[in-house]
């Protein structure tokens, strides 16, 4: 499998199990999958240490995720303003464990 399908993959399992309205995936500066966040909002998110979730009418979740040289920026939005609490986003975490280690064995 190559890195696209992989991304693919991950994007529909995670919006299937869980309360995820879009899933954004970029690979450094570049948008690999979804609807890119305008650059303020990006760099914002750069520097966000830790996996973070923003409330407000709806719910956003951003991520990290290093794979060798390369970082992936993993940001899931939801209509819904409970999404992401909890359990949830542990499991959610796991799936991003689960993704990196899938990303270390192709590149």
């Amino acid at each position: 499998m190559n890195e696209q399908s992989i991304l693919k993959q991950f994007a529909k399992n995670i919006e299937t199990e869980f309360d995820v309205k879009t899933t954004t995936l970029y690979k450094n500066d570049t948008l690999l999958i979804g609807t890119a966040v305008n650059r303020v909002t990006f760099e914002y998110y750069k520097s966000i240490p830790q996996t973070t979730v923003f409330k407000s009418e709806t719910s956003c979740l951003v991520s990290m995720i290093k794979v060798k040289s390369e970082t992936y920026m993993i940001i899931l939005t939801s209509v819904h303003r409970t999404a992401f609490d909890g359990l949830e986003t542990k499991y959610m975490i796991s799936e991003f464990k689960k993704l990196q280690k899938r990303l270390g064995g192709i590149l």
